[in-house]
This record gives structure tokens, C-alpha cells and sequence, in this order.
């Protein structure tokens, strides 16, 4: 069976480029390398899912944390479940801070997992 991935590149980086939070929280050189991806004629999925999306990730997930240990008002921890297109079951954890900001923590493939709705919850939480 052959698999064909389509090349989201440039649709990434239009969002990227929409995108407040990476627009603050990443350095100069870093935006610059990721916009030029679009630019490069070797640009395909695989470039996204390296050291590039690694360090996307990281970043991301630095400002994520230290966003919400800075909201002093609460965070709100929202779950929410569906079947994808292979018919894999996934549970996805989002927070959102005080102030109505969305923070996508993970997404879980829990196909394999024969439990309750609230042991799944319990071990996908912080």
C-alpha cells in the first residue's frame, strides 16, 4: 500500500507567519530559516519533521509553560476525542489560560487502550 503525504509547507509557514505566538517567542534567525523553507526547492515534509519542527516544538513548548505558570488566575484542562482517517482513536489535551488563550499540550493515539474514559483523562493529565 503506498501512502502519499501531501507537502504542507507552505500552508505551515503562511500560518506561522499569522501566528503571534512564534511570531514573539522566536528569534530572528530562526523565523528566517523557517520562512526560507518555502523558498528551497528540497522542501518537503521531511524538512518540517526534523530539527527544524524539533526546535519549533521546544520553543513552543517553553512559551506554553511559561505562560501558564504566569496566569495566577487559572487554566482550564479541556479533552476532547475522535477517530481519525486509519480509524485510530486519539484523545486530545488542550489548555487554555485565564484570559481565554489556546495551548495545545498533546495528542494521544489510545486505540490500543482498553479503560475508562476517566483513567485515560487521569493519565494524560499534568
Amino acid at each position: 500500500m503506498e501512502v502519499f503525504v501531501p507537502n504542507k509547507t507552505d500552508r505551515i509557514i503562511t500560518h506561522l507567519k499569522k501566528c503571534t505566538h512564534f511570531m514573539k517567542q522566536t528569534i530572528p534567525k530562526k523565523k528566517e530559516k523557517v520562512f526560507n523553507l518555502s523558498n528551497d526547492e528540497q522542501s518537503n515534509h521531511q524538512t518540517l519533521s526534523g530539527p527544524t519542527l524539533e526546535v519549533a516544538v521546544s520553543e513552543y513548548d517553553r512559551g506554553m509553560f511559561e505562560a501558564l505558570q504566569k496566569d495566577s488566575i487559572s487554566v482550564t484542562l479541556m479533552f476532547n476525542g475522535w477517530m481519525n482517517i486509519n480509524n485510530e482513536q486519539l484523545i486530545g489535551t488542550m489548555l487554555v489560560t485565564s484570559v481565554g488563550k489556546p495551548y495545545i499540550w498533546k495528542v494521544t493515539d489510545i486505540s490500543m487502550e482498553r479503560e475508562s474514559y476517566t483513567k485515560i483523562v487521569r493519565s494524560h493529565t499534568l
